[in-house]
């Protein structure tokens, strides 16, 4: 099952052992290892982890380190050669998706060489793609879409043997932002053998898999996470999808999102769960197109798409006799030109009337967040609720949001 990274252990009197299945997120981050042992989780140690996935995906008999671009980056997979250090690449995707994409490495059909599976990430369909060393289609010639056609959460891939018989199947858990489910396919017989939501009516924050044998029977269980938010870790059964166990490995207060791997000792024969948090809270909200949060304590907006922060600027919010609304809101209307009046009654020294202004973005009743041509005070409190910002800004984000954005406001 050589699905996952390799990677170097100290623990058990600094002994240093080297497990065989193990992924690492990023290069010389430390995971927790845990074992599954009588029904309870038992802390064994700690890990470094290195990125990449090991495998033999060509059938030379040695091992090849498998990579996956990062988002923002052209998706390609890396691979190299780990005897002979050579390098190739593919791409995974079209050009034009840049969205990231999960990587797992198993041997789906039992002929001793481990194929190469994707799976597009937030910010898209969560097309599932099987593919042989040099990136041509194996099993399915167009992949898979495994969820709903609207689903823009993208999905993660892993592999597991989940009836002893020596030929891996393939996992694959929903992308944030939809129901938390998990897929089940015997690959090799093109055979789909269901589903079940592992967090139902709990959260939507995505769902990360993994295949292991944690009771050493000789079948992988499945292994689940909440994967942007939350720290929980549940396993179930691989055939009956049967809940066996839960922890939070970090404590019930942690809610940074889990990323897993497996390691695995043949001598003392131990098997276990490489754990490191994810460091992308449900604040992040990673499955999101956009949203925009304005910090009235920093006096500053930040734009982000799909968790990642593409604008930020400072702005102008209300003054302490008239407060900014805090709260989570959205995006309702997005009128070109506003004529900024209003009276507070007859001789009222608060009493306004700015003119037309262009560009603005209404997210709650007669609040905007728009130009302010009148003042060049950002980074100080200066309006009668609204959010100012300068000319350029307001181009900007009234071009830049839809309608339904989400938008928060907080101290």
């Amino acid at each position: 099952m050589n699905r996952r990274a390799t990677i170097g252990v100290a623990i058990f009197f600094s002994i240093f052992l080297l497990p065989n299945l193990v992924h690492a997120s990023t290069e010389g981050s430390t995971a927790a290892l845990f074992e599954y042992l009588n029904g309870n989780w038992l802390d064994v140690g700690t890990v470094n982890l290195e990125r990449g996935m090991v495998a033999d995906i060509d059938g030379d008999k040695s091992l090849e380190q498998v990579l996956a671009a990062k988002p923002g980056e052209l998706p390609v997979v890396r691979i190299t050669a780990l005897a002979e250090g050579t390098q190739s690449e593919f791409s995974a995707y079209d050009s034009g998706m840049r969205k990231g994409f999960d990587l797992a490495v198993g041997d789906l059909d039992g002929d001793g060489v481990a194929e190469i599976i994707t799976a597009a990430g937030p910010g898209t369909n969560g097309h599932v793609r099987i593919l042989d060393q040099f990136g041509q289609p194996k099993f399915f010639a167009t992949g898979l879409f495994p969820f709903d056609s609207i689903n823009r959460g993208g999905a993660f891939v892993s592999t597991a043997d989940l009836d002893g018989d020596g030929i891996e199947e393939l996992l694959i858990g929903s992308g944030p932002g939809s129901s938390p489910r998990v897929q089940v396919w015997s690959v090799d017989d093109r055979n789909y053998w269901g589903e079940f939501q592992p967090f139902l009516g709990e959260n939507n924050y995505g769902v990360r898999v993994l295949g292991a044998d944690l009771n050493y029977d000789g079948r992988d269980e499945i292994v689940v996470s909440s994967a942007y938010g939350g720290g929980l870790i549940r396993v179930f059964d691989g055939l009956s999808f049967a809940q066996q166990s839960e922890f939070a490995p970090f404590g019930n207060e942690f809610d940074g999102g889990i990323r897993m791997a497996v390691f695995s000792v043949p001598n003392p024969g131990l098997n276990g769960l490489a754990i490191e948090p994810a460091g992308e809270s449900a604040e992040n909200r990673s499955w999101l197109p956009q949203y925009v949060t304005v910090d009235i304590s920093e006096q500053r907006l930040r734009a982000y798409e799909y968790g990642r922060e593409v604008k930020t600027f400072l702005v102008s919010t209300g003054r302490w006799n008239y407060p900014t609304p805090l709260g989570e809101f959205e995006a309702l209307a997005k009128p070109e030109y506003v004529h900024y009046v209003w009276s507070y009654g007859q001789d009222h020294p608060e009493n306004y009337d700015l003119g037309v202004v262009r560009w603005n973005v209404r997210f709650y009743p007669h609040v905007y967040i728009h130009y302010a041509p009148w003042h060049n005070n950002f980074g100080q409190r200066m309006s009668h609720g609204c959010v100012n910002i300068s000319r350029d800004s307001a181009e900007w984000i009234y071009n830049w949001i839809n309608l339904g954005t989400p938008i928060t406001t907080k101290m």
